[in-house]
């Protein structure tokens, strides 16, 4: 078997051991309260997330597409559990920053010398399609999510900085990337209602929604 075969068992090892520690509770009562525990599903993700990294790093494999496709299957198991978790994470390597958003608005990126939106893969777009039925023109609008046109649009690579600033949702998280040695920065993000749950590498905070 290969390392990647390898790494997809540990992964998914990785993600049972992770969920089961959050979903199994003392007694039935505790179970409904475990399930909806945003800072237990947030945490597994922030001490996993760095493994998969280092088993990439040790292996000699593509760090990028392990951790995205360890995302994904993690929110896949998470999204079960609460529909409205989502996330996005700055992974820096010391020379080089690569980021991926799993969030359903675009994030304004501020680094030392570039700003940028980032796609949310899980952000919609509204698309026009042109119909011809029996000689007549028709126009549909059609709602598509990002992610249906490839990473690309959800994801962005440059030159390591000292420092990032996210402003997800009108609100700044700020990021220091100053580290020499791999890092990984996530904020994973949860709405209930006007309230909106954000877990930031290091905290956790409530925060109204404004309309």
């Amino acid at each position: 078997m290969d390392k990647r075969g390898q790494f997809y068992i540990i992964i998914a090892i990785i993600i049972s051991l992770a969920f089961f520690s959050i979903i199994t509770p003392q007694n039935r009562v505790e179970e409904t309260i475990l399930f909806q525990d945003f800072n237990d599903v947030s945490l597994n993700y922030a001490e996993e997330a760095p493994k998969v990294a280092n088993y990439g790093i040790f292996n000699d494999l593509n760090i990028n597409s392990l951790l995205s496709d360890f995302t994904k299957d993690f929110l896949t198991f998470a999204k079960q559990r609460n529909p409205t978790v989502e996330l996005i994470y700055v992974y820096n390597n010391g020379t080089s920053v690569n980021m991926k958003s799993y969030l359903s608005e675009t994030t304004v990126v501020e680094t030392e010398n570039k700003t940028l939106d980032l796609l949310g893969s899980e952000e919609s777009t509204i698309n026009n399609i042109n119909l011809n039925i029996a000689g007549k023109d028709f126009t549909q609008q059609i709602p598509l999510q990002i992610k249906n046109f490839g990473d690309e649009f959800s994801s962005a690579d440059f030159p390591s900085s000292k420092n990032i600033i996210l402003n997800v949702g009108g609100i700044i998280h700020n990021f220091d990337l100053s580290s020499q040695g791999p890092e990984l920065k996530v904020i994973i993000r949860s709405k209930t209602g006007s309230i909106v749950q954000i877990y930031k590498t290091g905290s956790s905070q409530v925060f109204p929604i404004i309309f």
